[in-house]
């Protein structure tokens, strides 16, 4: 599977959970060079969550394994501080497969 379509359904996926977070950004992590490639690694990033955390993940697991059982994703918040860096490494190596301005 090459990168358009795996940013094509991460897309489509973007567009189902939008309107369950307060979506800011959906990134591809995985190196997607290989078609044996098993998963997507998915950085879900929202503003800040309105429910509890493992409930989030848990509904963005859910609606991923709807539409496409290879994504994986990880939940980030924005709001929260980060004193390792991580968030700015994801932004850094992560392709924006959707962005809300």
């Amino acid at each position: 599977m090459i990168k358009d379509e795996i940013l094509e359904i991460l897309e489509q996926y973007a567009l189902q959970i939008k309107s369950k977070f307060s979506l800011r950004m959906v990134l591809l992590m995985k190196n997607y060079s290989s078609e044996q490639d098993a998963h997507f690694e998915t950085i879900v990033v929202v503003d800040h969550l309105k429910q509890d955390f493992l409930e989030a993940q848990d509904l963005l697991l859910e609606v991923a394994a709807k539409l496409d059982p290879r994504i994986e994703p990880t939940l980030v918040e924005m709001d929260r501080i980060d004193p390792t860096g991580f968030f700015d490494e994801i932004k850094k190596k992560g392709i924006v497969a959707y962005w809300r301005l």
